[in-house]
C-alpha cells in the first residue's frame, strides 16, 4: 500500500544539515536541498542535551607549536614529549635565563575573553600566564605541584584543573584590550625568577571569548571557529523537544554590552544597603550553557521597607530607546535556595515581579518604552516583602535587551545573543530551495510550528505568483491566534481564515494546506479549519519563502492534493 511519503515530492530531514545547506531525502538527487545563510557568528541554539550552544573559536595561532608564531625569551622548545592525552605532543619549555623566561604571541584581542594552557611541572613547579597591552596587565601564577592557583592580578577568574597524570588546564579570564599573550617558567609565587636549565611541560594553549575556557580547538596558520558557525542552520530543541525544529529568526540586536559579565553591570547603593556581591563563575552551579559561567549575586537588603534602602544590579548598556517601541527584556535566574522575588525595571521606568525557583529559568517581559535611556534604566533589586530583614541570593547568565537590530520594536523574546564587552546582532536566518519540483496548482504542504510570538505579527510565503499577483501567506497574529491568508489571482478578491485555537506561547501548531485548482483548505491540529473557494494560480514562480519565522519545521510537499482524511491523519498531534 502507497504511503504518503511514497506519495511526497519532498521531504526534510530534521536533522540533515551542514554548513549552508538543509537536506531533503525526497527528492535523491539533491534538487530538494534548501541553501541557508546567516552572516554573524553571534548566534545560538539550545541543543539536544538541553543546553544553550555557541559558537566556539581558538584566536591562537600556532595553539601547539611554540616554535613558529610565539617569540622566545630566555628559553628553549622541545616537542615531542608526553601530553595530558597521551599523545607526543607537548612541549618541554627550558629556561637558559635567570629571569623573564618566556613565549610569547602578539596577537590584539578586546572583550571578555579567556586564555589558558596545559601544563605539568618538571624541574619548576610554577607557570604564570600574561597578557600585555591593557593598561593594568592582567596575570596570574599557578602551582603546578598543588594544584593551586597563586597570586593573579587584574584578573575576572582564574582556574586551574586537573586533568591527571600531573597535568593541569590553567587559565585567567579577563576584560581588557590586550596586544599580547605570554607564557612564564618561574620557581616561585609572584615572581618571574627562574633557575636556569628549570623547566615546564606545556601543551595546547587556547584564547576564547567568554567567560570560561572553551573545549581545546587546535589551530595552524589562522583561527578556528567551530559549534553554531555563519550559515550553520540551527536545529533547536527548546522545551525538550525529541525532534528538534529549524530554527529561523529575523534580524535581532541585544542591547547589552556585557550578557554575561556582571561586574561590567552599574551596581548602585541606596540609603542603608550595602554593594552587591558578585561572584564570577561561581561553582556552586552549572550554567544554562552547561558549564561554571554564572554568576552568584548577592543583593543587600540595608535596613528600611523602601527600594532607597537596597542595593541594585543596574544595566551596562549605552545607548537610547524609541519612545513607543517595544522592547524584549529577557534573563536567566534561579535562586538559591526558591522563593526568591526579584523586581527587574526595564524600558518604562517601572517594575515586574519575578518569582525564582531553584532552576534555571528564562524570565521575560516585553513593554513599550516610555522612557529615551536605558544605560541605568534596566536593573534587578530585592522585592518589597515587609520588613526586609535579609539579603537575596540568586544566580544569574544571559541577559537580553532586544530591538530589531535596526533601532525598531522586538516584541517577543529570541534566542540568546551573547555581548562580551560591546552590543552585538545576530543577522536574520534565510533559506529558500532555487530547485523546485514541477508543480502544478495541485499540491499540498504539511509544516509543524512551534509559536513564540506574543505580541507581533510573523508571516511565511508558501507561494508567490508575480504575473497574477497570487499568494498564501501564514500569520501568526499579535493576539496569538493564527491565520491562513489567500490572495488569488489579481481579478480575485483577498480572503483569509483564522484559527483561534493557539492559547499560549510554546504551543505546537501542525497544519496543512491543500491546493487545488478552485479551491484551498487549512487543516491544523487534526480539524479542518475552513476551505476557499477561490481561484489558485498555475504559474507559480517562488514557494517556500520565510519571512521573519521562528520555531518552523517543513515535513512534506505533495504534488497532489491530499484528502481531508489524510489532511487531518497528518496534522493529528
Amino acid at each position: 500500500m502507497a504511503t504518503l511519503f511514497d506519495s511526497a515530492s519532498l521531504a526534510l530531514i530534521p536533522s540533515g544539515v551542514k554548513d549552508g545547506k538543509v537536506y531533503s531525502i525526497k527528492p535523491t538527487d539533491g534538487s530538494g536541498d534548501f541553501t541557508f545563510s546567516r552572516g554573524t557568528d553571534t548566534a545560538t541554539r539550545v541543543n539536544s542535551s538541553g543546553l544553550i550552544e555557541k559558537e566556539r573559536s581558538n584566536e591562537l595561532l600556532q595553539s601547539n607549536t611554540f616554535d613558529t608564531t610565539w617569540t622566545n625569551s630566555n628559553t628553549t622548545e622541545t616537542s615531542g614529549q608526553t601530553g595530558y592525552d597521551g599523545s607526543s605532543d607537548a612541549w618541554l619549555l627550558t629556561a637558559t635565563g635567570s629571569t623573564s623566561a618566556q613565549i610569547d604571541q602578539a596577537k590584539s584581542f578586546s572583550s571578555v575573553h579567556t586564555f589558558s594552557v596545559y601544563a605539568k611541572a618538571n624541574t619548576s613547579n610554577f607557570v604564570e600566564l600574561v597578557t600585555i597591552g591593557g593598561g593594568t596587565n592582567p596575570r596570574a601564577w599557578f602551582n603546578l605541584s598543588t594544584g593551586s592557583v597563586g597570586t593573579s592580578y587584574s584578573t575576572i577568574d582564574t582556574n586551574i584543573e586537573s586533568v591527571g597524570s600531573g597535568w593541569y588546564r590553567c587559565s585567567i579570564t579577563l576584560n581588557e584590550n590586550i596586544t599580547n599573550y605570554r607564557i612564564y617558567i618561574a620557581d616561585a609565587d609572584d615572581s618571574v625568577a627562574v633557575t636556569i636549565g628549570n623547566s615546564i611541560y606545556i601543551q595546547d594553549a587556547m584564547l576564547n571569548e567568554g567567560l570560561v575556557a572553551q573545549p581545546y580547538i587546535e589551530t595552524t596558520t589562522a583561527a578556528v571557529y567551530e559549534g553554531i558557525t555563519d550559515n550553520l542552520p540551527r536545529l533547536d530543541y527548546s522545551g525538550g523537544a525529541s525532534c528538534p525544529s529549524l530554527l529561523l529568526e529575523p534580524k535581532r540586536r541585544n542591547l547589552f554590552t556585557h550578557s554575561e559579565y556582571f561586574d561590567g553591570w552599574t551596581p548602585s547603593i541606596n540609603g542603608t544597603g550595602s554593594a552587591p556581591v558578585l561572584v564570577a563563575n561561581t561553582s556552586d552551579t552549572l550554567s544554562p550553557e552547561g558549564v561554571n559561567n554564572a554568576y552568584k549575586i548577592t543583593l543587600d537588603a540595608g535596613a528600611g521597607t523602601s527600594l532607597s534602602d537596597q542595593s541594585m544590579i543596574g544595566s551596562n548598556g549605552y545607548g537610547s530607546l524609541t519612545i513607543g517601541n517595544k522592547y524584549t527584556f529577557s534573563i536567566w535566574m534561579k535562586g538559591a535556595v526558591g522563593g526568591e522575588e526579584l523586581l527587574s525595571r526595564s524600558v518604562t521606568g517601572a517594575y515586574t515581579k519575578h518569582t525564582l525557583t531553584t532552576e534555571w529559568k528564562r524570565f521575560e517581559v516585553t513593554e513599550t518604552a516610555s522612557i529615551t535611556s536605558f544605560n541605568t534604566s534596566l536593573g534587578l533589586r530585592q522585592a518589597i516583602l515587609g520588613t526586609l530583614n535579609s539579603n537575596i541570593t540568586f544566580y544569574a547568565y544571559g541577559a537580553q535587551l532586544e530591538d530589531d537590530g535596526a533601532g525598531g520594536s522586538a516584541s517577543y523574546v529570541s534566542s540568546y545573543i551573547p555581548c562580551m564587552g560591546t552590543s552585538a546582532s545576530r543577522a536574520g536566518d534565510a533559506i529558500d530551495l532555487s530547485t523546485l519540483p514541477t508543480l502544478e496548482n495541485n499540491f499540498s504542504l504539511h509544516f509543524k510550528f512551534i509559536v513564540k510570538s506574543d505580541g507581533v505579527s510573523e508571516r511565511l510565503y508558501f507561494y508567490s505568483d508575480s504575473v497574477t499577483g497570487g499568494q498564501i501567506q501564514f500569520f501568526v497574529l499579535d493576539s496569538r491566534k493564527t491565520r491562513m491568508f489567500h490572495k488569488g489571482l489579481s481579478s480575485e478578491s483577498t480572503t483569509s481564515l483564522t484559527d483561534n485555537n493557539i492559547t499560549a506561547v510554546g504551543d505546537t501548531y501542525n497544519f496543512v494546506l491543500t491546493i487545488a485548482p478552485n479551491s484551498i483548505k487549512f487543516f491544523a491540529n487534526g480539524a479542518l479549519i475552513g476551505e476557499n473557494t477561490i481561484k489558485v494560480p498555475t504559474a507559480i514562480d517562488s514557494i517556500l519563502d520565510f519571512e521573519n519565522s521562528q520555531g518552523l519545521l517543513m515535513h512534506g510537499l505533495y504534488p497532489t492534493t491530499l484528502t481531508d482524511a489524510e489532511a487531518i491523519a497528518l496534522t493529528t498531534l
